[in-house]
């Protein structure tokens, strides 16, 4: 499930919103308190993510950071591609000075 969704809050919320959504969350759920542990620990994982501006931003973005992994003779070399937009980009082949350029 969405991490948006399970606080309450929509996707340009502040860090002070999603910071009380998952307070007033947390309160009603905490397990102390008789509420459900599995709906209490779904309510933690959003929180961690979303309060690291890091985090949220790769939460937000997954596909920003893409690793491709080319094996050549002499191993596998990391490419990292950005993509902008959530576009799709599809390496078919790359030659040796292409990756020199990449790097």
């Amino acid at each position: 499930m969405d991490y948006y969704t399970i606080l309450g809050v929509n996707r340009n919320a502040s860090q002070d919103d999603i910071k009380k959504a998952y307070r007033k969350l947390a309160m009603a759920h905490h397990p102390d308190r008789g509420g459900d542990h599995n709906k209490f620990a779904e309510i933690n994982s959003a929180y961690d993510t979303l309060s690291d501006p890091a985090k949220r931003q790769q939460y937000d973005n997954p596909h920003h950071n893409l690793i491709i992994m080319q094996t050549t003779l002499e191993g596998a070399i990391p490419l990292k591609i950005f993509l902008a937009e959530r576009s799709v980009l599809v390496v078919h082949r790359i030659d040796r000075c292409a990756i020199e350029m990449l790097i």
